[in-house]
């Protein structure tokens, strides 16, 4: 007997092509139990409510949530888990597209893990017009041992690949209220809690890169974020399971870090770019003088150096 998955979805300003391809790579699925939750998250695209009820015209398993307000992706997804009624949650993006065995190939892997409380994929990167941007590098499915001691570094588990057991969900009363990065604080609140998972070497979803998505636009503060996550995780570690995150507590760590100023954005921008030429250098001399200059040239260029090889050695 099957059981129910239910997908939960947002969907802010996502062209009208690409929802309708992620949409349908859901309802195609060749796993059948299937409901598609969709939360509309800006209210005045117009044009957006308009495609997802044609949609939903079609389709008896899709539910659509139009929020009064734009909330974000954290508390909209939340919204969304409202209206679930699966025992296994599936994450999907309204730009991404899934395989259309995706969802049978992870419930199946749930049903024959039961210790799994959340799995997830490789990806494959496609850019706004839908071509091959990189397939991810082959890893190895992981283990939660090598995921518990390198993802402390560096999130590397695709959010919209997600596939949890509806407990989990519950029990971490869904997501906090992150501008961005709420994924990371996710899975690291599930490791504090002993939950395992599971990341398996199938590409099962092709992940859009947009040009004005948050990670281009808005680095530095992502950047920011996620150190403040691991602060937290941190905390959890040292006092029982406890954290102090608040929104106030946030805003203040990203105040005194300087997010807003221009001189720290292009810094670390900069910096991102000196890391990325180690990874594109062609010779091992060019690749050490890479190295080097990467090392040198700012506090943040070392921090992402030394968290990028402390998550290699740790994933080993």
């Amino acid at each position: 007997m099957k059981e129910l998955v239910s997908v939960i979805m947002t969907a802010y300003n996502e062209k009208e092509d690409w929802l309708r391809l992620s949409v349908e790579s859901i309802l195609e699925q060749s796993y059948k139990d299937i409901e598609l939750i969709i939360v509309v998250d800006n209210p005045k695209n117009k044009t957006l409510v308009e495609v997802i009820r044609e949609i939903q015209g079609n389709h008896d398993n899709l539910k659509v949530i139009i929020n009064k307000t734009n909330i974000g992706l954290a508390m909209s997804l939340n919204e969304a888990f409202k209206y679930a009624n699966g025992k296994y949650i599936a994450r999907m993006d309204a730009d991404d597209i899934s395989k259309l065995d995706r969802i049978e190939k992870q419930v199946e892997l749930l049903k024959n893990k039961p210790e799994i409380a959340l799995l997830s994929s490789t990806s494959i990167k496609i850019n706004e017009e839908g071509d091959l941007l990189k397939e991810q590098s082959s890893i190895g499915t992981r283990d939660f041992n090598q995921i518990k001691n390198s993802i402390k570094y560096t999130n590397f588990m695709v959010h919209p690949s997600w596939l949890m057991r509806r407990e989990l969900f519950e029990n971490l009363n869904g997501y906090r209220d992150f501008e961005c990065s709420q994924d990371y604080d996710f899975l690291l609140r599930a490791i504090s809690n002993n939950y395992q998972m599971l990341l398996i070497d199938d590409k099962l979803i092709n992940y859009r890169v947009r040009k004005n998505s948050i990670t281009t636009a808005k680095a530095f503060k992502q950047f920011l974020i996620a150190k403040y996550i691991k602060k937290l995780y941190k905390q959890r570690r040292l006092s029982n399971n406890i954290d102090d995150f608040s929104k106030k507590n946030l805003d203040h760590y990203l105040h005194i870090n300087n997010y807003e100023s221009s001189f720290h954005k292009e810094k670390y921008n900069n910096s991102l770019k000196k890391f990325n030429q180690i990874k594109s250098a062609g010779t091992t001399v060019s690749r050490m003088v890479s190295l080097i200059n990467c090392f040198f040239y700012s506090s943040y260029s070392r921090e992402i150096l030394f968290n990028y090889l402390r998550y290699r050695l740790a994933s080993r």
